[in-house]
């Protein structure tokens, strides 16, 4: 009978792990930078250990109308890819939730750091573009963030649609905005849409408001949390943790 508790007890334990979302960890310092008048200078990060020493990076921007980024990209994407690529087989429709730890430092209250998602829309679903055409959703809302924080990009989070090949706004324009979710059930086309790209940025604002224009973004880690498992696969577990129970009750008599 003692094999008996014990087969249940680790079969518990397997399903508590599995109630647990798992994440996969993007190194900031091997993610590919881009953007244009920032400088980029490595920091301690949260995951040295896994990325290496010094893994987070602060993107420091003198003038806020500049542009600063960290691309994790596929081997698609125009810009290339950096030390690490973006897993391959996500869709906007399949997109994990995307967590970071972040310090944000900004001159004015107006200013965020955002995240960015690359696509091509080979079916033109949303139109008025090539097929061939790079499309970003930029990540159009004050999040308010202010010193030490998590950014958090997930189907609530509100973007408008930018055609980076052309540099045009697609649809009604920058402030044609809503949350991933609502895009996604507008244009339903969309879901299936590969991503070739998710970024963290910050800068590119209006213009150089009064008191300053500079801007800091340091990221410590970023993460890709993956759903819960499916039902189904919780009741394939418990069926074979039922056959290893009747085959220990087996050998035990």
């Amino acid at each position: 009978m003692k094999s008996i508790y014990s087969t249940a007890a680790f079969a518990v334990l397997m399903l508590a792990g599995m109630g647990q979302a798992k994440a996969d960890i993007l190194c900031p310092n091997q993610a590919l930078q881009g953007g244009f008048g920032g400088t980029f200078t490595p920091v301690a990060g949260d995951n040295d250990g896994v990325c290496g020493a010094n893994s987070g990076v602060t993107l420091s921007l003198s003038n806020d109308t500049n542009y600063a980024k960290l691309m994790w990209n596929t081997a698609s994407a125009s810009q290339g890819v950096g030390a690490q690529s973006l897993p391959s087989g996500i869709t906007l429709g399949t997109l994990p939730t995307v967590t970071a730890n972040v310090n944000f430092s900004a001159d004015t209250s107006d200013l965020s750091p955002y995240f960015v998602l690359a696509f091509k829309d080979p079916t033109n679903v949303l139109g008025a573009h090539a097929t061939t055409d790079q499309i970003i959703m930029l990540e159009f809302e004050n999040t308010g963030l202010n010193g030490a924080g998590t950014m958090t990009l997930n189907n609530n989070s509100v973007f408008n649609f930018y055609d980076n090949t052309t540099g045009q706004y697609l649809l009604g324009g920058q402030q044609d905005k809503a949350s991933l979710s609502t895009w996604l059930s507008t244009y339903s086309g969309l879901s299936s849409a590969s991503v070739e790209g998710i970024w963290i940025a910050e800068g590119l604002a209006g213009g150089c408001a009064p008191g300053g224009c500079s801007e800091s973004l340091t990221v410590t880690s970023a993460e890709l949390v993956s759903a819960t498992p499916e039902p189904g696969t919780i009741a394939l577990l418990f069926g074979g943790f039922a056959g290893v129970v009747t085959l220990r009750r087996r050998f035990a008599r």
